[in-house]
């Protein structure tokens, strides 16, 4: 009896014009994986940049770049469409990476305890992000884009700092901005900047400078 599938144990045979799909076994797709890929590539060109930002003040050429990263200078073109939106996203990454050393953004624990960790924090993530900040802060004047990185920067600077000492800042009532402008420049990374590369402190120096200012702040 010519029976067909399982009663048979025949499988039956395809019909015409139907082609079998090639079963796919375990991974992603690979359009799935094409993207997994970018992402690497994308990555290690942001972290070549980081690792070469400290060498020349001026930041790295792509060619450097590239060479880092292990592709060629066309492929930096290809994922970011040039140097400008890789240190772009090299600012966002150093910040988003060491934005835990600036500690807690609150007021629960004693001033002298939080005026002490504000130093800490600041000397402690300033010294992180200080060689791609440098090279950010001398494009930023010819490429908006770099500026808008610093500038969101600068938000989450000041923003932990409302959080930071949002008691002392209640308290002053209508002073209350007034204060937090003063607390942020006198905390900001330019002075950071100034007392390092101006005044050639060491960290630790500068760290005991905005100490001194800060606290006698809150008198």
């Amino acid at each position: 009896m010519g029976a067909t599938g399982a009663q048979g144990g025949r499988r039956a045979a395809p019909q015409r014009g139907h082609v079998r799909q090639p079963v796919r076994v375990g991974g992603p797709p690979p359009h799935d994986r094409r993207l997994a890929r970018g992402d690497r590539t994308r990555l290690a060109l942001v972290e070549s940049l980081l690792l070469l930002a400290g060498d020349d003040p001026e930041g790295p050429t792509i060619d450097r770049v590239a060479d880092g990263a292990g592709v060629a200078p066309r492929t930096v073109y290809h994922h970011f469409g040039g140097l400008p939106a890789l240190l772009v996203a090299a600012v966002g990454l150093q910040s988003a990476r060491h934005r835990h050393l600036l500690g807690p953004a609150t007021g629960r624990n004693p001033l002298r305890v939080r005026l002490v960790r504000l130093c800490q924090g600041r000397r402690a993530y300033y010294e992180e992000v200080g060689a791609v900040q440098r090279v950010a802060q001398r494009w930023a004047s010819r490429h908006p884009a770099v500026e808008e990185a610093l500038a969101a920067e600068r938000l989450v600077l000041r923003s932990h700092l409302a959080g930071a000492f949002a008691p002392e800042l209640e308290r002053r009532g209508s002073g209350a901005r007034l204060f937090l402008d003063s607390l942020d420049h006198a905390s900001g990374w330019e002075e950071w900047v100034v007392l390092r590369d101006v005044r050639h402190h060491s960290a630790a120096s500068a760290q005991q400078v905005f100490t001194f200012i800060v606290t006698r702040m809150f008198l």
